[in-house]
């Protein structure tokens, strides 16, 4: 098949062709800007190199086809680039939930061990070393954590949550 550059250099001329107006229609509709001017240049090289009716309509097909096929890898394209976008953002998202999930686990480690200190009989308060880690851990404030180990243990009496006077 010939390229559209071949006849750059010829003068064009203007052609009239009578045609049923849903088919002027259709076909606009069916092509892009300048595609049905395209295709009728394209008939008249491949009758003007004695091509016959049924190669225009196989090469009018092969163009179609051509054109069809790498419409389609260009959406192929897309999606790849579209799909690579959203794996590398689905892995950033598990990384973060997998961060958030370790450390709602480190937090309640760190309330069960200030519940363990509860049961030895020792106080925790807000000060306290441990009560200060899990607020760290946790992203609370020490006196979130001590609410929490209240909810948590509501038979503690208060006093436990004080530091205790020397």
């Amino acid at each position: 098949m010939a390229d559209d550059d071949d006849d750059d250099d010829e003068e064009l001329v203007q052609v009239s062709h009578m045609v049923p107006e849903s088919h002027r229609d259709q076909a606009s509709e069916n092509t892009e800007y300048g595609g049905i001017s395209k295709a009728v240049r394209e008939v008249y090289r491949i009758l003007a190199e004695g091509g016959s009716k049924s190669r225009v309509r196989l090469e009018m097909q092969l163009r179609k086809v051509r054109r069809d096929r790498e419409r389609i890898q260009d959406e192929i394209s897309d999606l790849r680039e579209q799909l690579s976008h959203l794996t590398e953002r689905e892995e950033e998202l598990e990384d973060r939930v997998d961060d958030e999930r370790e450390k709602s686990e480190e937090y309640t480690e760190q309330l069960e061990e200030l519940e363990s200190i509860l049961d030895d009989g020792h106080h925790v308060f807000e000060e306290h070393g441990k009560v200060q880690r899990a607020a760290e851990v946790g992203d609370r404030t020490p006196r979130e954590v001590i609410s929490t180990l209240k909810e948590r243990n509501p038979d503690v009496p208060e006093e436990m949550f004080t530091e205790r006077d020397s």
